[in-house]
């Protein structure tokens, strides 16, 4: 697979995986010395980097959603990249003005590619998702979670009853 960039010089998978690991050990080189602290809801530019068959790729902004306080003692924060595309599928959120207290970011919030990345692959802050957004997020990540959520209470309440009948 080749990908023509702006430049109109043609990169094949190889070629971009070979610069991916150059950036990579850059990455692993800033995150000693990067003291950035997100708060869940802002927004930072994030390279996702060279990565395989449908997972997103490259330099995109992305809405933090771990903790401060985590975000404050780890070396990673967990995230939910931003595609440019224009239109949400069922368990994604479309970013519109009235979701934002700061920033110009257009896109749709892909649920789907949660992700943790080390604090060196973060670059600039871009924005932040008011409280409509955030909650409007919560409530995707809750119902992208919610069948796992599900399962475990059908499993709980499975066993508390079978443990009862075993006294």
């Amino acid at each position: 697979m080749t990908v023509t960039t702006l430049d109109q010089k043609t990169y094949s998978k190889e070629e971009r995986l070979l610069a991916w690991v150059q950036k990579a050990l850059f990455y692993t080189r800033k995150e000693g010395f990067t003291n950035v602290s997100p708060k869940p809801g802002d927004i930072y530019a994030v390279d996702m980097g060279e990565n395989i068959g449908s997972e997103i790729n490259g330099i995109r902004p992305c809405v933090v959603i771990s903790g401060t306080k985590f975000n404050l003692r780890s070396g990673t924060f967990t995230v939910v990249p931003i595609t440019g595309h224009g239109e949400a599928r069922p368990g994604q959120l479309l970013i519109t003005d009235d979701l934002l207290d700061e920033g110009q970011v257009r896109g749709v919030i892909k649920i789907e590619m949660i992700t943790t990345v080390s604090r060196g692959r973060v670059g600039n802050y871009i924005g932040r998702l008011n409280l409509k957004g955030r909650s409007q997020l919560a409530a995707k990540l809750h119902r992208f979670f919610s069948p796992l959520h599900r399962q475990t209470l059908k499993r709980s309440s499975a066993n508390r009853r079978a443990s009862f009948l075993m006294f």
